[in-house]
């Protein structure tokens, strides 16, 4: 494959390599978050593993923050798809779905980050430490605590509804939607 054609696709029919391999990879970082915090909640809290899950969820955290930025130069610089054929209302059904995500994707390691540094535990990626922006504000650091769960919460389902979209397109519209975000030579 050419250098220049993981990054620019040769047609307005499917995502460049690039896009796909970011989209991908966010959904494992988005399971990895998941799983983290789930599994962290099994731990009693004197449990060092418990801790070590949390300083995991916050790294993923931070890591899924610069694959956002890296997406959207990625979107906003490469080549427009085409419109998938179909009803106006499904396309802004469509826009507005992706939409919810990319909020999710900007405002879960935000109000993370936030709510980690107003608490008062200094945050770090992957044991580098980072500096606290904030003073410590624990009533602050709750409230936004409760943000960033329940964007989590919402997460859940923008997710499936995505992935039940894409599953929709591909087994009862059949109109190549899906193909179009998989990696590989699909039509």
């Amino acid at each position: 494959m050419h250098p220049r054609s993981f990054f620019m696709s040769s047609t307005n029919q499917r995502y460049t390599p690039l896009q796909i391999a970011l989209h991908w990879f966010t959904l494992l970082l988005f399971v990895a978050l998941y799983a983290s915090v789930l599994a962290h909640e099994s731990f009693g809290r004197d449990d060092p593993m418990r801790a070590n899950l949390m300083r995991l969820h916050m790294s993923l955290g931070i890591l899924s923050a610069m694959v956002l930025v890296v997406r959207l130069a990625a979107k906003f610089t490469g080549p427009r798809l085409a419109p998938e054929p179909g009803p106006a209302w499904m396309q802004k059904i469509a826009q507005l779905g992706h939409l919810g995500l990319y909020v999710l994707m900007f405002g879960l390691p935000i109000t993370g980050m936030l709510f980690t540094t107003l608490s008062g535990r200094p945050p770090a990626f992957f044991g580098l430490p980072l500096p606290a922006l904030l003073p410590e504000n624990k009533e602050l650091g709750g409230a936004i605590k409760e943000v960033h769960e329940v964007l989590a919460t919402l997460g859940y389902f923008l997710v499936g509804l995505h992935a039940a979209a894409a599953l929709y397109h591909h087994h009862v519209l059949k109109d190549g939607v899906l193909a179009r975000m998989l990696p590989g030579r699909r039509a």
